[in-house]
């Protein structure tokens, strides 16, 4: 596994929850009985489990060396409905440079949701921007626009600063950390005002952190604070704010990528 102490994006209380989300992305629940099958140069092959909604899934793994390609489909074990499919492209120095991911947004659905993630790097290894682009009509609408640009700067190490292109929204995210924490994130939003053609402020929140965790949002346009739970969850959840975060995440080398995928998969072992 790549070490990422040169240059991580988080402090490891944060890098640890939003890692889970990786692990989510490729199955909708955890188990804590995994079955795992290996190819014979040791790579990741196959993985069985069943999920908290009782039901069998598989994960499937393969490789293309020679493309630097790696592919990824999720299925029902009972009857082989593909539920997920993920493809990861990596460069001559095994970091990602690309993915794409078209998910069933539930089993029971036939609706899609399709994006691509395309990754740029500083010489010294951070992601420093991450061109995403929706490709079905329900990730579009869900999103509120078919292309999104981050880029991000970064202080000793870690991200200080994600600035958002929307197309017809902007947003910023600063950052604060103490002792290797995070402690702030502080939000702004824009949106196009075609009367006036120029951007006005739309949102303007910060979120305070517990071990990685957002307990506090203060609203400063809306003059406010937010100290419940389930409302500041609600909140940054609406405002997308975990998306940014933790797709930097995937900027690593592909063996850290499927280290992470399968050690969180069964993180309670």
């Amino acid at each position: 596994m790549i070490s990422r102490t040169a240059h991580r994006p988080f402090s490891s209380s944060l890098e640890c929850a939003l890692s889970i989300v990786l692990a989510l992305s490729l199955a909708s629940a955890c188990s804590k009985k995994v079955i795992r099958e290996y190819h014979p140069d040791g790579n990741l092959r196959e993985m069985r489990f069943t999920g908290d909604d009782g039901l069998k899934y598989m994960l499937a793994f393969s490789y293309e060396p020679k493309q630097r390609n790696i592919s990824i489909q999720k299925t029902e074990e009972a009857g082989g409905k593909s539920l997920m499919e993920m493809k990861v492209r990596y460069g001559a120095d095994g970091r990602i440079t690309f993915i794409s991911r078209s998910a069933l947004i539930s089993p029971a659905s036939a609706t899609k949701d399709v994006e691509y993630d395309s990754f740029s790097y500083a010489k010294s290894g951070e992601v420093t921007r991450i061109e995403t682009s929706y490709k079905s009509s329900y990730s579009i609408s869900k999103h509120r626009t078919a292309l999104v640009t981050a880029r991000y700067q970064y202080s000793a190490g870690t991200v200080s600063e994600i600035n958002i292109d929307g197309g017809t929204f902007r947003s910023s995210m600063k950052l604060t950390h103490a002792k290797e924490e995070l402690r702030t994130l502080e939000y702004t939003q824009t949106a196009f005002n075609w009367q006036a053609k120029s951007y006005q402020v739309k949102k303007h929140i910060v979120f305070h952190y517990d071990d990685g965790v957002p307990e506090k949002a203060v609203d400063r346009k809306e003059n406010k604070t937010i100290t419940s739970g389930a409302a500041v969850a609600a909140l940054y959840s609406t405002e997308e704010i975990h998306m940014p975060l933790f797709k930097v995440l995937f900027g690593v080398h592909y063996r850290e990528f499927l280290n992470n995928a399968e050690r969180l998969l069964v993180r309670g072992n």
